[in-house]
């Protein structure tokens, strides 16, 4: 069973934006109208953030992963295909489908 992450009751506290927020800002900053401040004053996001994900692509957190996201949905298709056959996979069954299409 994995473990339960519980956040320091005394560490700081970051505020999370939405992906539609950022990227609103994002289209409007890159339009060259406004500047960087002007666009995170106006979308009350700090202007570190705007500014970190304007120069860089901003990866998700978390450990990195070893296939896609479009492979993942095709596995969990695939997974959910064969549970309606009768033939459950096991957690065993599906890292040797991942290793053997990682190594292609």
């Amino acid at each position: 069973m994995p473990r339960v992450y519980k956040p320091d009751p005394h560490g700081k506290r970051f505020k999370k934006y939405s992906k539609e927020l950022i990227e609103q800002a994002l289209r409007e900053y890159n339009e060259g109208s406004n500047s960087l401040s002007n666009v995170a004053e106006k979308f009350q996001i700090n202007k570190s953030v705007l500014y970190r994900h304007s120069i860089i692509n901003v990866k998700t957190q978390g450990d990195q992963t070893v296939i896609s996201k479009e492979t993942e949905l095709q596995f969990i298709k695939y997974i959910n295909v064969c549970a309606e056959w009768g033939y459950p996979m096991e957690l065993y069954d599906l890292s040797v489908l991942v290793k053997i299409i990682w190594i292609d």
